[in-house]
């Protein structure tokens, strides 16, 4: 079970998805913004972090699993709670995990789980669709 694509689904709608026993991905709002080295504009955004502390179930992600999969919430979350037992033992045993549209999990040198934010999806509903905006250089004019 790709364990990602409900992830990825609730934060369209959600600014925080708890992984049971894991930690939470919290999404919070990112102004428009422009890289001056490449002179692109890019659209207001959800920009995803990844808080450790939050791992108190809340049946979120049970219950959208059960509701996309057509399963009962206790099949659910046996098949998430697989996912999340097999995301754990890949970190334990130094692996980086990517989850496709959310980002890179990693353990650092002590052991801590470290968290790259995907920059390819754009969680933020009001600017879904809105491309980054490429701009050319204006040459002064010589007076």
């Amino acid at each position: 079970m790709k364990i990602e694509v409900f992830l990825s689904e609730l934060l369209y709608e959600h600014d925080c998805v708890i992984i049971p026993q894991f930690g939470g991905l919290v999404a919070n709002y990112r102004h428009a913004r422009l890289n001056e080295l490449n002179h692109t504009v890019y659209p207001p955004s959800k920009q995803v972090a990844f808080n450790r502390n939050l791992v108190q179930n809340d049946g979120l992600l049970y219950k959208h699993a059960g509701d996309i999969l057509g399963l009962g919430y206790l099949e659910a979350k046996t098949l998430v709670d697989d996912a999340i037992k097999l995301l754990k033992n890949k970190l334990q045993g130094g692996e980086r995990v990517l989850l496709d549209r959310i980002g890179i999990f990693f353990p650092d040198k002590r052991g801590v789980i470290q968290f790259i934010p995907s920059d390819q999806q754009n969680y933020l509903l009001q600017s879904f669709g809105l491309p980054s905006i490429q701009l050319q250089p204006i040459a002064k004019p010589q007076i």
